[in-house]
């Protein structure tokens, strides 16, 4: 939804504040600098196994990918952002007081 609306606040739904958080706004900023919007940006997860857990963290390794989407400017496709194959990545869930987030 961010990179549909291009509304960097929306990713605070998603990450936790930190670095990986700041890279991701950073992003999403620079497209719409462009004077563009992403459609169809679906993160998909395969498989998913718990690594381990403690306190308000989790560690996943999940199976992911992120098919093709298109870069839009005003309403119109202008190009399209190349997908990615299902890879294997180890990610941290944080439970925050607003619900779980990335980290």
């Amino acid at each position: 939804m961010a990179y549909s609306r291009g509304d960097a606040a929306l990713l605070g739904r998603v990450w936790a504040p930190g670095e990986r958080a700041r890279q991701d706004a950073a992003r999403l900023r620079a497209l719409v600098a462009a004077g563009c919007v992403a459609r169809g940006v679906r993160h998909r997860f395969g498989r998913i196994e718990v690594l381990s857990t403690g306190g308000r963290l989790v560690r996943l390794r999940v199976v992911q990918s992120l098919p093709r989407s298109e870069r839009v400017r005003s309403g119109q496709v202008v190009g399209s952002f190349a997908g990615t194959p299902p890879t294997a990545v180890t990610v941290e869930l944080l439970a925050t007081d607003d619900g779980w987030r990335l980290r």
